[in-house]
């Protein structure tokens, strides 16, 4: 199960999609009510197939169908209590699904590649289903089969029987959880899972959030060789400078001192020896890179020293305070350890906990709603019993004066 759990979430990742499994914590409201959810993949053995809504309509993909059979929302819940009972394995996906366009029928001339409504799924599978071979016709023209009219009708009872018994323990499992967690969800407001849940109702992913680019890849693990690299490197720099008792001066000097001498002596020897010098190119800087190089740091410099300057001539009171706050944030930090390694953990933090967050967002985001919504409890109380009174007080005294 776990291997199959992570091959699905790296297929996955590619499209920014998130694979959960339907016994999860994560997925409770989900095992509550499916219809919050978007799609389902199921696996049993070497069969798959997915659970689909498409334009607000749950479809069942399964190509063991002749068309895709719609889902009711009423039967939902009880299919996918058979398919747990019956052994599979169920996944819920949620992240960034393709919109729907739907293709009109003139617009393809095949018929493939259009949507289908849920009235012609229903048409298309029982079309194939009255489809017979010729035996079959030929035997039923003879005149019904009584028993197998009896065992059609008893299956049809046998079917009907075990939905409504599905149906009888799903809804008696909603109505114990609904009651054991009616009061978690009223004060947490946590009853849609989906991008409306997230922290701060923000309504961009987190690889969204750090650019959707190179970067963003890098900082969530998606190219793993490069964000491992840095790592070692980071990892390798810390040690050679805190461990070894290098410093950063010493270390550069003794590196150009280094390559300074085996240059040197590279060239002597050609010289003497009739060999070609060191392939070194010309050093030179031009006077476009300059000028790149000058725009380039000008703008954010430029950018500093105007807020700098307001800061300092009293125009923004807010920008003063934010500022004086990171200043002293960072004189404490600094210490409290050295800047090597203070930069070393900020990589490390960079490196991990987005793309822990990215793997349990809803897990904590939802934890964090709850801290957040205890925290303004705590405030109006302490608002309505200490900051009133002052308040009441001061206005007292200067009625009386």
């Amino acid at each position: 199960m776990l291997l199959v759990l992570l091959v699905l979430q790296k297929a996955l990742e590619v499209w920014d999609l998130q694979v959960i499994a339907f016994d999860s914590p994560v997925a409770e409201q989900a095992q509550i009510d499916p219809d919050l959810e978007n799609a389902f993949i199921c696996h049993l053995h070497d069969h798959w197939f997915c659970i689909r809504k498409v334009n607000g309509e749950w479809y069942n993909f399964d190509s063991l169908y002749a068309a895709p059979q719609h889902l009711s929302k009423f039967y939902l819940a009880a299919y996918m209590d058979s398919l747990k009972n019956s052994g599979w394995s169920i996944f819920l996906v949620r992240g960034n699904f393709p919109k729907e366009f739907p293709i009109a029928s003139s617009e393809v001339p095949n018929g493939y590649g259009q949507w289908v409504s849920p009235e012609d799924a229903e048409r298309i599978t029982k079309s194939c289903n009255t489809t017979e071979s010729p035996q079959t016709i030929d035997s039923t023209q003879q005149g019904p089969d009584p028993y197998q009219e009896i065992l059609l009708e008893m299956e049809d009872q046998d079917l009907k029987a075990a939905i409504a018994a599905s149906l009888m323990e799903s809804s008696q499992a909603v109505a114990r959880v609904e009651t054991e967690k009616g009061v978690q969800r009223s004060e947490t407001g946590f009853c849609q899972m989906g991008s409306s849940s997230r922290l701060f109702n923000r309504h961009r992913t987190i690889h969204e959030i750090f650019g959707g680019g190179f970067v963003a890849d890098v900082v969530l693990w998606r190219q793993t060789n490069v964000t491992v690299g840095i790592l070692l490197v980071a990892l390798s720099s810390w040690v050679l400078f805190e461990r070894s008792g290098y410093t950063l001066l010493s270390f550069a000097s003794s590196v150009l001192l280094l390559l300074d001498v085996i240059l040197f002596l590279w060239a002597k020897s050609a010289a003497i020896l009739n060999r070609p010098a060191p392939p070194l190119p010309r050093l030179h800087l031009s006077e476009e890179t300059v000028k790149v190089a000058a725009s380039f740091i000008s703008t954010p410099m430029n950018a500093f020293l105007s807020i700098s300057q307001d800061i300092a001539m009293g125009k923004d009171t807010k920008l003063f305070f934010k500022v004086t706050a990171c200043l002293l944030l960072i004189s404490v930090v600094g210490g409290l350890t050295d800047f090597l390694t203070l930069g070393y953990a900020s990589l490390l933090i960079l490196l991990t906990f987005p793309v822990l967050y990215e793997r349990y967002e809803d897990y904590i985001d939802g934890h964090v709603k709850m801290v957040l919504k205890k925290s303004h409890q705590l405030y109006l109380k302490f608002d309505a019993r200490c900051i009133d009174r002052v308040q009441n007080w001061v206005l007292e005294r200067q009625k009386r004066r």
